[in-house]
């Protein structure tokens, strides 16, 4: 009777752990509880290879939060989701500031962060196409093929309907 109690434990703690770790989390989350005034900063890194050394060309894009743009934004965000890591559960609030991603399968970095009215940071995501992205300095999961299609679909919005910063 025993032994069946304490197999049943530790399935169940199985499961919880299985859950944990595979149920899906929504981009909307991230943004949650934006200020009146708050606004959105992006920047779009490109890197090329020229003689072995990395170029970075960046491009920034900035719009308030009550804007048609950042909607669009959220509407593709809504349509992706990231799941937790050991690696990011490990991450002391020390380590969140100095936590880097690894790698980049995209070609360009996607950073956007949004602000307060008083130029606080409220939230930010930063990815490069791998299967690792970065919320608020935590490591989190996501398909490499998602990643990518996400930052693509974001990117050509951008280019396509927003102003680029001067």
């Amino acid at each position: 009777m025993r032994n069946k109690k304490l197999i049943a434990a530790i399935g169940l703690l199985a499961t919880s752990i299985v859950i944990f770790f595979a149920w899906p989390l929504s981009f909307t989350r991230v943004y949650h509880g934006i200020e009146d005034g708050s606004f959105m900063v992006i920047w779009v890194t490109d890197i090329t290879i020229d003689d072995n050394r990395p170029l970075h060309d960046t491009v920034g894009f900035q719009f308030y939060t009550d804007s048609t743009e950042f909607e669009s934004i959220m509407k593709i965000l809504r349509d992706y989701s990231y799941r937790r890591t050991f690696r990011g559960l490990t991450t002391t609030r020390y380590q969140r500031h100095f936590t880097q991603l690894e790698g980049n399968s995209a070609g360009f970095w996607l950073n956007m962060r949004v602000h307060n009215a008083d130029v606080t940071t409220n939230s930010d995501i930063h990815s490069g196409g791998t299967n690792e992205i970065l919320i608020d300095g935590i490591i989190y999961r996501m398909r490499s093929s998602q990643n990518i299609a996400m930052m693509n679909e974001i990117r050509d919005f951008l280019t396509e309907n927003v102003l680029p910063i001067p």
